[in-house]
């Protein structure tokens, strides 16, 4: 009897104790350790370089010039722009901080945009109307600047292959800036008629445009993963905010007054195409390579 009694506490203290185990274990069966390779991929940092090409136009505003006339509409002798027609270049570094598909791009760069303008002048006699002379003059600006762009890239989709949008700002600094003026025409007056085309002559004009400058970027682009690195193709568009042309210089430090130039206000857009190539900055291991 004392063993049966036993025998009945027993059975229940051992189904127990089994239930309380097997609780532990269907626990433990659905708990998962956190994958540590994914939350390393969450996050990345991107050093590296690049350069490319770019187009510049000119958005006039209030338009000025060095010769006003009398006895006609000066409006006739307005630049005429042409836009996106001179090739420039950039070349920087890429430092880019990845999280969860959003990258904060700093690319600070040199770069160099240009843009022209022509102005044409007649001239007629009072006394013989076939005395004439035609006077074009091209002006082509090339302008040096140090750029610190800021970016925000969202990339569309993951993998190997990772098409982006891109905004952003950005600031420049004018180092340097020539005018190279071409000039051509038509001489029927000084008794050898014919048309014309002199050399051309280049000039520093820094002192015409102002030290600094801002704007907003617009674009897009991909990327492309080998192995631990990071190809980068991105086309974006700038646009100038402002004026970069000086005022308070534009007759007084302006070389070319005597041939009736003076720079109009203007603002200055661009698209730009980049190539380049990053590299990861965080630990890497054979088990955690910087991309997936």
């Amino acid at each position: 009897m004392k063993k049966l009694l036993i025998f009945c506490l027993l059975v229940p203290a051992i189904f127990f104790a089994g239930e309380v185990s097997g609780q532990t274990v269907r626990k433990g069966k659905y708990a998962q350790r956190p994958d540590r390779k994914s939350d390393f991929l969450k996050t990345q940092w991107w050093l590296g370089f690049y350069g490319g090409g770019n187009m510049a136009m000119a958005v006039p505003g209030q338009r000025y010039s060095g010769i006003q006339a009398l006895n006609y509409d000066n409006s006739i002798n307005e630049k005429n722009y042409e836009g996106y027609s001179l090739p420039g270049g950039q070349a920087g570094i890429n430092i880019t901080f990845y999280h969860r598909g959003f990258s904060f791009t700093l690319a600070p760069h040199y770069r160099v945009e240009k843009f022209t303008y022509s102005n044409t002048y007649e001239w007629y006699s009072d006394e013989n109307e076939l005395n004439s002379i035609q006077l074009t003059y091209e002006q082509s600006h090339a302008l040096q600047y140090v750029e610190l762009p800021f970016l925000i890239r969202y990339d569309i989709l993951a993998g190997q292959f990772r098409p982006f949008l891109q905004a952003g700002v950005y600031y420049r600094h004018l180092l340097n800036a020539s005018k190279t003026v071409t000039t051509e025409g038509v001489d029927m007056a000084s008794g050898t008629s014919g048309p014309f085309e002199n050399e051309p002559v280049t000039t520093g004009a820094t002192d015409l445009f102002v030290s600094g400058a801002t704007g907003i970027i617009g674009g897009a682009g991909c990327t492309y993963d080998i192995w631990n690195v990071r190809f980068v193709l991105d086309v974006s568009y700038r646009h100038g905010l402002g004026n970069i042309a000086n005022a308070e210089n534009r007759y007084s430090a302006n070389p070319l007054t005597g041939i009736g130039d003076a720079m109009d206000d203007i603002s200055l857009n661009s698209i730009s195409v980049n190539i380049g190539c990053v590299f990861p900055l965080r630990f890497i291991s054979k088990d955690l390579k910087a991309i997936d």
